[in-house]
Formats: structure tokens, sequence, C-alpha cells
């Protein structure tokens, strides 16, 4: 059985793993993610560039194997050796993974990680004596952060390289993206990256083994049944959620589950005569609580968990006709409902970009007048895309903050913080359109704000004497999630999910490889992609209207 670092990982998730898993199926989806791959290329030719030098001798792309135990191999690819000697292994996760852990001592704050003499990051040890720092030592080897992920990978090759060629010298460097750089439009600079030495973090050598060797015995015991749960192994909703969660939850329900309250994470308060007892949620769910109900009504602190439960009990739909009227009488009219579809990026292509930007290629909106009731086929919508390979922004953005400023009027969105990013990024890209796009994030509401609880607008409008301690609306569909596909549900605009493309992320995954398709395929995947759009902004109409007619009522 070959193994890479990421085979090792998911392997010594839990001993059931090993038994559901066939030893030949691949466990890193990034390999098959032609977008991924395509950026890791292009950092890789970004690297080279920037440090090529004539004399430079080097290798590119070798993989090296090692027979390490009966049938078991050790197998990873090594993107660059230079001069026989330096290993740079780049990674597509952000610097700040590391440089953002920070640890007290005598009074100060201090970096994990610092630059040494080579103007490579390495782990400071200075601070070793305080308590501070081994916590947050601890949490650099967790194998649910990013950070353990990174590292348990560089254990792997460390140990790899040098069981292969045990009387060589080399140096194991990981090249990991700056995500504050910022492109010039020009030429890529060494900014853009940040290299780390994690050679003298202590006893890789011997973590490796004890995985390796952990994996091999829940090979070998192949146990198919069912083991406790665990957050930080199963990883559930998170990037590296294991391949076999929907199997080993099955048994959740689809709604209402327990993990469907409010704040899952903070598990539930006991009471007894004199203290409390913290009852974790994987500790409740392996005990048997599955579902809503099976939660004690005298666990449930919060509001919004006792409004959830109460709901689920009576079969009802709560919503504080007070407080959303409020909210909808301030709203200033015509509307506008607006989508903005955006996705991810790794790489930055254009001026002012920056790695991890979001960048916005559709909009789509309606636009209602008082008391007007519109359709799918209003002669209101509006729907731009940006489909072409050169740097036409700027064209975009300019339509943009046009059709949206058509009136001085609200603009309702869905995840009002994400576009505020967006736009706000923007100003810096487009500083001509700086006034216009300010205009637009003071006029922005969310309509998730509407339905949970918007602190800041009723103090902003000197609005007293309400409960802001509870949401404004929750309906038994909602499950727990304010997601559009939930939404849509509750507000009868079902159709949005039986779409071709009914999600962001399938979305944006699309757009990422849309110039790679021909003709016929682009317009087919437009259309849909069109659509999708559309139908997000006609939610936000349907979810206003029926509210109306609810308080009303």
């Amino acid at each position: 059985m070959e193994v890479t670092a990421n085979k090792l990982f998911n392997y010594i998730r839990c001993r059931r793993f090993a038994a559901l898993n066939d030893a030949n199926s691949p466990t890193d989806s990034l390999k098959n993610n032609n977008y991924y791959q395509k950026t890791i290329s292009k950092f890789k030719d970004i690297f080279l560039g920037l440090n090529y030098y004539e004399k430079l001798s080097y290798v590119k792309d070798i993989n090296y194997t090692y027979d390490f135990h009966h049938d078991f191999t050790l197998s990873e690819n090594f993107d660059f050796i230079f001069n026989d000697k330096d290993i740079y292994i780049l990674i597509s996760a952000s610097s700040k993974e590391f440089l953002n852990l920070k640890y007290k001592f005598a009074s100060h704050t201090h970096q994990l990680f610092k630059k040494n003499s080579q103007g490579y990051y390495q782990l400071d040890k200075s601070g070793k004596n305080s308590v501070n720092y081994q916590q947050k030592l601890n949490k650099l080897f967790a194998k649910n952060e990013i950070s353990g992920q990174v590292i348990l990978k560089y254990a792997f090759m460390q140990y790899l390289y040098k069981n292969i060629f045990p009387k060589k010298d080399f140096n194991l460097f990981f090249v990991l993206i700056n995500e504050e750089y910022v492109h010039d439009g020009m030429a890529y600079t060494d900014k853009l990256y940040h290299i780390f030495d994690f050679s003298n973090l202590d006893e890789l050598d011997k973590k490796i083994e004890i995985s390796l060797f952990r994996m091999i015995n829940h090979i070998e015991l192949n146990d198919f049944t069912p083991c406790e749960l665990e957050r930080n192994a199963c990883l559930r909703g998170k990037p590296l959620q294991c391949k076999f969660v929907d199997f080993c939850y099955s048994h959740l329900p689809k709604e209402n589950s327990i993990f469907d309250y409010f704040n899952p994470h903070l598990g539930f308060k006991e009471k007894l005569k004199k203290t409390y007892i913290h009852h974790d949620t994987y500790e409740l769910l392996n005990e048997g609580y599955i579902k809503m109900e099976d939660i004690p009504m005298d666990w449930l602190k919060n509001k919004n968990r006792l409004m959830q439960r109460y709901c689920l009990d009576n079969n009802v739909t709560y919503i504080n006709k007070e407080k959303i009227n409020i909210i909808l009488s301030h709203l200033k009219y015509p509307l506008v409902f607006l989508d903005l579809s955006y996705m991810p990026i790794i790489i930055p292509k254009f001026k002012h970009e920056k790695p991890f930007d979001n960048i916005s290629f559709q909009y789509s909106l309606f636009t209602q007048k008082e008391n007007e009731k519109i359709d799918l086929d209003s002669d209101s919508y509006i729907h731009n895309f940006k489909e072409s390979r050169s740097d036409n922004r700027n064209e975009f953005a300019e339509k943009f903050v046009n059709d949206v400023l058509r009136y001085d009027s609200s603009i309702i969105v869905y995840k009002k913080p994400q576009i505020i990013k967006i736009l706000q990024g923007s100003k810096l890209i487009f500083p001509h359109l700086k006034s216009k796009l300010e205009i637009i994030i003071e006029r922005v509401v969310d309509i998730l704000d509407i339905l949970k609880i918007d602190p800041k607008f009723f103090k902003d409008h000197n609005i007293k004497n309400v409960d802001l301690s509870t949401y404004n609306f929750y309906d038994n569909k909602l499950s727990g999630s304010y997601s559009r596909s939930k939404l849509a549900k509750v507000f009868n605009f079902e159709k949005i999910n039986d779409l071709t493309i009914n999600d962001d992320k399938t979305e944006y995954k699309i757009f990422r490889l849309f110039n790679d398709n021909d003709e016929s395929t682009k317009d087919k995947l437009k259309l849909d992609m069109m659509i999708y759009s559309k139908y997000k902004a006609y939610l936000l109409y349907k979810i206003i209207d029926k509210l109306k007619q609810m308080i009303s009522a």
C-alpha cells in the first residue's frame, strides 16, 4: 500500500476509516481538482522564476518512495531540489496560519514564528517556559488545524527523505502564500510567499513513526463497527471533513438533530444544586442524544435555543412582528434586491488583487416599488456577467455601481459582511469609484439581520425597549440554518433548489474553469449561472414579501 502524508492523516483519524476505505482509493480530493492543479503549477513557475540563476542546479517534481514496513511504501512528490541540498515544497495555504500564532510572556505578546538569519520563518523557542507558549504549541500541532496538517506533511516528507538518503545533508523548506501581498499587475515578487523552516520542531520523526504504526494497527484491526465520533477526527463541516461523515452520521435525523441547535460547539449546561455540569455535544451524541428533543429543556439556557425547541415541540413558526416591522418600515423604496456572485482565488492575476481575495464575476438585481408585486420576468431585472480572460474589471465595476445606484434606495443582500468586504476591496482597485462604493456600503441591508437580529440598527436609530437577545424569525424547516436552500423551503421558493446550479460552491467552481470549455458548453454554463444568480436575487424579494404578509395577518 502506497502511503502519502494525506493518506496517513486520514488513516489515523479513527480505527473505522481503515475498514471503510479501499486501500487503493484516493484520499486527497485536490489531486483531481483542475483549478488547484493549475494554481499550484503557476505557483511553481513563479517560484522558480524568482529563484533561478545561471549556475543553479535543480530538479522539479520528483517522486521518492521508501519501503517502510512489509507492504507499506511511503511516497511523496518533492517540488524543487536546488543544488542537490535545499528542498522547497509549495503549499497553497496562507502563511497567516503560522504568523498569527502568538503567545504572551512577561506581559508582552510574541510571534511563535520569527525570521532567522536566512530570512526564513522558524519556531522561536525563547518563550518555552511560558504556559501560554505551550498552549500555542499544542494548537500548532493539532490535526484539526491547518497548521497541524502542514506540520504533519513536513514531518512525513522529512522522514521519507532522511530514510532514503541517511548520510545526506539537506534542508527542507515549506513555501506558503503571503495573504497580504498586493499584485502590481506587472511582475510577481518574492513577497508573494513566506518560507518556513520547521526543522527545529521537536521529535518530528518520533511523531511520524507513532502515526505510521497507528495507521498499520487500524488497517490490521479492520474493524468496521462504529467507534466514538470525534470533533477533531471527523472534522464535520470543515474543509478536510472525513469522506465517510455522511455514512458515520447517518443515524442522525436529517432535520432538527442535536447539531441543529444554534452554536452546537458550545455544548449544553445541566444545572445542579450549586453548580453546572457542561456536556460537550459530541459526548452527548456518543451517549445516544441525536435529536433536538433528546436534550432536556432545562439544559437550554440560551433564548434562541429555547425558541427553536418551542417551535419544534409545538410545530409553530416564531416571528417577532414588532421588531421586523420596525426594520421594514425604515427601508427606503424602491428596494434593490442584489445578488453578487464571487469566487475565492489563490494566486492574484490583476493589479491590486491579493491572494485569497473573493472576486466578483456576475450580479443580478430586481427593483421593487413600494407595494408593488414583481415576478421573475419583471422589467426591473438587470444582470451582468464578466467572462473575459482580459482585465475588464473596470467596465464591470462601473456598470455595477451605476445599476445598483439607479435609485436612492435600500439594497437587500444575503450575507452583508462578505459583500462589504468585496466592496471595501474594490475601493482600492477602483479609486475613481470610491465615493459610489461607499454609498452602496452605507445602503446595504442584510436579509439575515432582518431574520435574526441587528443590534447596531436599533442603536443607530435610537430605538429602545426591544429584545436584542432573540432572533426575529424562526421556522422548523430551517433546522438551525439560515442557508439559502433552507430559506427557499420556508418562503415558498423551492424551485431554486431544483436548478442545475443550486449552491455557491458549484457556481464558482464552474466559473473558475469557464473559459476552458468550448463555446457551446460555455453558453450552457453561462445560462445556468445566470439563472442561479437571478433566482438568488428574487429569493430576497420573496422573503421580504412573505414577512410583510405575516406581519399584516
